[in-house]
């Protein structure tokens, strides 16, 4: 198997490290002209085959997919581009910053038949089929989804687009867990000196009819997190890396030194991710490999039609 890179900024490096781990021949890399990065990238994992374009690397190469790892506002033009070129792709998020470009790349992509895996790499995390089965399984009560951000409040650019650019992932995570959810309520506000909405609070409805209640809190004192309440269980990724498993609670009567009856939850399971490599790249990688043959036959990948349907939430989130 023979991968070409474009891009090799530093995400590039963690997904290069997993290709070798599994011995998958890095063939070529491609990045802009002037790069500070290529020459680097190209001595660190031993790839003699270097460009500054990447349409000249697919033309002159042999190459059975691509790695594409550039920059979150250079995607959007080269979706459609990358499609055409009928190699099955692994992109880095966001692959557009419209879900009108992903309609258009949808169409395109019916026609080449082609594999196409998006990085969200906490679908790949080693708890996650396990809270899937419980959902199923059981009573889902509600869903609390936290996403905080550091952002600096007057990069007026990269906060126009923040949503897609990093709190995707969440939606992401959250619609693989209960599928799609429809926007209820919103509210949102400007903190003082800011033109841009920083905090943002929703009631999403599950298509079976299940609260999901989001606070997205730019810059507080918070961590990422979903929250998930099925039967009598609580299950919390908090961070969204740490798998935290409640049921049950032990009730402590009042005592002289503090007179008040006390609910402790009996923690039950906790789960970590494990840290060799990026969490849940080397999962992602390897399903890639295992299923880029066979376009039909995967689907815990997040592709385009997925990739949709985060876009469009976010969409009707951030819609004034």
């Amino acid at each position: 198997m023979n991968i070409g890179f474009i891009g090799c900024g530093e995400i590039a490096h963690f997904h290069a490290d997993v290709l070798k781990e599994l011995d998958v021949n890095i063939l070529a890399v491609s990045a802009r002209e002037n790069s500070s990065n290529l020459i680097p990238f190209a001595e660190k994992f031993s790839i003699d085959n270097r460009y500054t374009n990447w349409e000249t690397m697919v033309e002159k190469e042999s190459l059975d997919a691509l790695w594409v790892m550039i920059g979150w506002d250079q995607m959007d033009s080269l979706l459609i581009p990358l499609i055409k070129t009928k190699i099955p792709l692994f992109l880095e998020k966001p692959i557009a910053l419209s879900s009108k470009r992903i309609h258009e790349a949808i169409d395109i992509q019916v026609r080449t038949n082609q594999y196409l895996q998006v990085g969200y790499n906490r679908r790949f995390y080693p708890f996650v089929e396990k809270i899937k089965s419980i959902i199923s399984n059981g009573e889902l009560r509600s869903v609390l989804v936290e996403i905080p951000e550091s952002i600096d409040l007057n990069n007026k650019k990269l906060v126009s687009k923040l949503w897609l650019v990093n709190s995707s992932h969440v939606i992401d995570l959250l619609s693989y867990f209960v599928g799609p959810s429809t926007l209820k309520y919103k509210k949102y506000k400007s903190l003082s000196g800011s033109t841009f909405p920083s905090s943002f609070n929703a009631i999403l409805e599950t298509d079976n009819g299940i609260p999901v209640h989001l606070i997205a809190e730019w810059n507080s004192s918070n961590n990422f997190g979903i929250t998930f309440f099925v039967d009598n269980k609580r299950i919390v990724l908090k961070p969204l890396e740490t798998a935290s498993f409640y049921e049950g609670y032990d009730l402590l009567g009042p005592t002289k030194d503090r007179p008040i009856r006390q609910y402790n939850p009996k923690l039950i399971d906790l789960y970590d991710c494990d840290y060799k490599f990026k969490p849940g790249f080397y999962e992602q990688v390897k399903y890639f490999i295992d299923n880029y043959k066979l376009p039909d036959g995967a689907s815990k990948h997040a592709d385009l039609n997925q990739c949709l349907l985060t876009t469009s939430s976010i969409e009707k989130i951030l819609e004034r």
